[in-house]
């Protein structure tokens, strides 16, 4: 759809076969891996007053359920995963997948850009190109009725963090994720995301993404289509994207509880 001041919005839908018991449990598996890899887990929970894996992972790492900043936690973690499997398999970038599992405080949200993927024109990073892209993306969710205000508006006001050639949020973004793939040994994923970090030196195209998430119930044409990205920078390339499904929430809460019990 359009929006009035002429932006084009790519709206899904994302429809769930609750019966596929085969996909579900491999959704819940990619999901967890987000937070902690499988083959870490009893090494984690070693030392810990937890006894099962379902109990670690909901104790230490899973957002709460129900208290404090939990269910908000669990709705926006749930929309930058989401939003990372679309840039990822929809628009055809590698999404490194690095925010979740250092998280400090488990009922917060992951610091940084919400969703970073890259693509190379030809050759990867030994041969950098100036039609390389980089593509940020803010994610915002709407799934309860206590959220307010126009949801894919305030993702693409906060995008404005991620232009890097204001060297915003991005590059720090960028660096903690080199850091990390540094400390794995992954020398491949560390080359790529380096050939990212001084645009200025080394050009290549960004697109500035905005997305929201929302449980069909809370979804409007109408509110969609009165956002604006004026106040970007001029010359900004600018992708909008929003999903939407039933009962979003229930479905969310249902995805940690298989991550967790199937772990």
């Amino acid at each position: 759809m359009q929006t009035a001041s002429g932006d084009q919005v790519e709206v899904y839908e994302l429809q769930i076969d609750t019966n596929n018991k085969l996909m579900l449990k491999a959704w819940a598996k990619h999901f967890r891996e987000h937070y902690c890899l499988d083959d870490h887990i009893d090494e984690l929970m070693s030392g810990t007053p937890q006894k099962t894996r379902a109990e670690y992972l909901i104790a230490q790492k899973f957002p709460d359920a129900n208290s404090n900043f939990g269910p908000q936690t669990r709705a926006g973690d749930f929309a930058e995963i989401l939003l990372s499997d679309v840039v990822e398999s929809l628009l055809g970038y590698w999404v490194p997948r690095t925010r979740y599992r250092d998280k400090k405080v488990k009922n917060e949200s992951a610091k940084g850009t919400d969703v970073v993927g890259i693509k190379f024109h030809s050759g990867g990073p030994s041969k950098p190109s100036a039609y390389d892209a980089l593509i940020t993306v803010e994610t915002k969710a709407h799934l309860s009725k206590s959220t307010k205000g126009n949801r894919l508006q305030d993702a693409v006001d906060d995008a404005q963090k991620d232009d890097v050639l204001g060297q915003f949020r991005v590059a720090e973004s960028l660096n903690a994720m080199k850091q990390r793939f540094i400390e794995q040994g992954k020398g491949k994923e560390t080359k790529s995301v380096a050939r990212f970090q001084h645009p200025h030196k080394n050009p290549y195209i960004q697109d500035i993404g905005a997305s929201a998430l929302f449980c069909t119930t809370f979804y409007k044409d109408t509110e969609v289509a009165q956002v604006s990205t004026s106040k970007h920078r001029p010359g900004s390339r600018f992708k909008l994207i929003v999903v939407h499904g039933q009962d979003m929430m229930k479905f969310v809460h249902e995805l940690y509880d298989r991550a967790a019990n199937e772990a």
